[in-house]
């Protein structure tokens, strides 16, 4: 009856491990997913930041352009003036 109580526990024993083998292999695939999860979001984000620079870049130069335009005009009529 020892024998078989021995028997029974090491059993009982070895379904815990199975489960908690169960267990930590779905937590390392949340983990993997949510891993891919950020690089995914993180290379997206780069992304943007990438066409923000874009954006402020080009609206810098379209000032730049504006204010030489707005220069040069006055500097016509201040001709045409005198």
């Amino acid at each position: 009856e020892a024998q078989e109580q021995s028997k029974n526990r090491v059993a009982e024993a070895m379904l815990e491990v199975d489960e908690a083998k169960s267990s930590q292999m779905d937590i390392l695939k949340r983990v993997e997913e949510a891993a891919e999860e950020v690089k995914t979001r993180k290379k997206a984000l780069e992304e943007a930041l990438q066409r923000v620079e874009d954006a402020d870049r080009g609206k810098l130069e379209v000032e730049e352009a504006l204010r030489k335009w707005r220069s040069d005009g006055h500097k016509r009529r201040s001709l045409t003036n005198s």
